[in-house]
């Protein structure tokens, strides 16, 4: 008598032989993956747009001002929304920084 270990129909029906059978699916990101070549996100009063230059760089602008560049989307996202973030929160008479007033 077989315990059906080694059969193969039985093993098709379960999802295969291994570990893969039971490997959780992955999980999207909030904001899902870039189907185009630039994705604009609104973080409150702010928006942030990435835009892929080549197959490993990836640009960030927040707010139309060009922030910097990363070599992973999801690098250049979390940095978009920090960004975006930090200038929600800096008094609104503060210059940011880099974008003094050119006095000095």
């Amino acid at each position: 008598m077989s315990t059906g270990a080694a059969d193969p129909t039985r093993q098709a029906a379960i999802g295969g032989a291994g570990f893969r059978a039971f490997a959780p699916a992955p999980r999207p990101s909030p904001e899902g993956t870039m189907d185009s070549t630039h994705a604009t996100v609104v973080v409150g009063r702010h928006s942030f747009t990435i835009e892929r230059l080549e197959r490993l760089r990836w640009r960030v602008t927040v707010d139309g001002r060009r922030f910097a560049t990363f070599c992973s989307e999801s690098r250049a996202r979390a940095a978009g929304r920090f960004e975006a973030r930090r200038l929600d929160h800096a008094p609104p008479g503060e210059p940011e920084p880099g974008r003094g007033s050119g006095t000095g």
